[in-house]
């Protein structure tokens, strides 16, 4: 009779899990630089942060400035399920009332009465400059152009003393991106 000889083998294998994480999961619970809960606003829900990394997440608190973005570049700036607003979509923060204020120490608005959202003052560039104005002022991209010019992008421009919509020439200059829902 033969000798059998044991023999232990160990196999070594990796799984990959895809989670689909409901509604209504706690947020604390997700990548929260992907993840935005919104507020919704007149209507609109807006992300409660701006953009930081284009096209994947956003910055990790209300009061972070986030990237800058020429126009081009923000058209793709939004994460997954998120897109540029419209400048109606902007104006209609107007009628949902203001106010200059500071949060942490960052200085910008807050829009809304019940549901509010703060967009901070985070300045604007020049391409290749540096950031300036910031503190004092806020510039945030729309996907919408002047129908007059097309050539003329329009956006959310404010200061401690105004809020107000504008499309101007600019386009290769770099703003902030405040996300809505798609």
């Amino acid at each position: 009779m033969a000798k059998v000889k044991n023999v232990i083998v160990f196999l070594t294998f990796s799984v990959t899990l895809t989670m689909m994480i409901p509604e209504n999961v706690n947020a604390q619970n997700r990548d929260t630089k992907a993840y935005d809960e919104g507020v919704v606003i007149n209507g609109v829900k807006w992300a409660t942060r701006n953009v930081g990394a284009p096209g994947s997440t956003f910055v990790p608190l209300p009061q972070n400035y986030g990237g800058l973005y020429n126009w081009k570049e923000a058209q793709n700036a939004c994460p997954c399920d998120w897109r540029l607003p419209t400048i109606e979509e902007i104006e209609s923060l107007f009628d949902a009332g203001s106010q200059w204020t500071t949060l942490n120490g960052i200085n910008g608005y807050i829009f809304g009465i019940d549901n509010t959202i703060f967009i901070p003052a985070a300045g604007y560039s020049h391409p290749f400059d540096s950031p300036m104005n910031v503190g004092l002022m806020g510039v945030y991209q729309s996907s919408s152009v002047s129908r007059f010019d097309s050539s003329h992008a329009c956006r959310l421009i404010f200061s401690e003393n105004d809020v107000s919509s504008h499309c101007g020439t600019g386009s290769t200059n770099e703003f902030s991106v405040r996300c809505v829902a798609k």
